[in-house]
């Protein structure tokens, strides 16, 4: 196609050839992005309902008390299955502490408060459990019936009591030690 217009004529129509197209352009890229903008709106308002769901169904889930103690409650039993793990690994020694706890427990009073137990596996065939106890005794003449008391048990042997838990007249910070007799550690159907 010949162009017989003036040449003025050619350039005005050039420069309204680029202002349509870069009108054009314009408008092409602000429907796009309005209609982006439109199309966000869509998951925006519906994150937003689901926000506000999440939230009422924790404000329910913080009213119920039964929902609130389910990770307790999982706590617990998760505790209660390691405590029941240990027990068939190695139920003679579990056993073992309980009784001798027991036995110790049954000459506390009169002026004896224990403070703490320690308990050591006996470690091969003639050795035998130890037990170590720590309290305090009102004064002396209680320790001293404590600690015989302990001697005349039955399953405990070897009561130990160093010197200077007697040095004190009262308010005796103690530390015994005992083993305790292999015959009682047996359990019927075990070892």
């Amino acid at each position: 196609m010949i162009n017989l217009l003036p040449e003025k004529a050619k350039h005005g129509l050039r420069e309204e050839r680029f202002a349509r197209f870069l009108i054009v352009c314009g408008v092409t890229v602000s429907l796009i992005v309005s209609g982006g903008m439109f199309l966000l709106w869509i998951p925006w308002i519906t994150l937003v309902l689901q926000e506000h769901e999440l939230e009422k169904q924790l404000r329910v889930a913080q009213q119920s008390p039964l929902l609130m103690h389910v990770e307790e409650i999982e706590g617990r039993l998760s505790l209660l299955n390691d405590r029941l793990d240990a027990y068939e690994r190695n139920q003679d020694e579990i056993l073992i502490a309980s009784r001798s706890i027991d036995a110790v427990r049954a000459h506390v009073g009169g002026g004896i408060s224990l403070l703490f137990f320690s308990y050591t596996r006996s470690h091969g065939a003639g050795s035998a459990p130890q037990f170590s106890i720590e309290g305090v005794a009102r004064d002396r003449g209680a320790l001293v019936a404590f600690s015989d008391a302990l001697d005349a048990e039955p399953m405990i042997e070897n009561v130990r009591s160093p010197i200077s838990n007697f040095l004190k007249e009262s308010n005796i910070v103690f530390t015994l030690t005992f083993e305790i007799i292999p015959s009682f550690l047996r359990i019927s159907g075990t070892q």
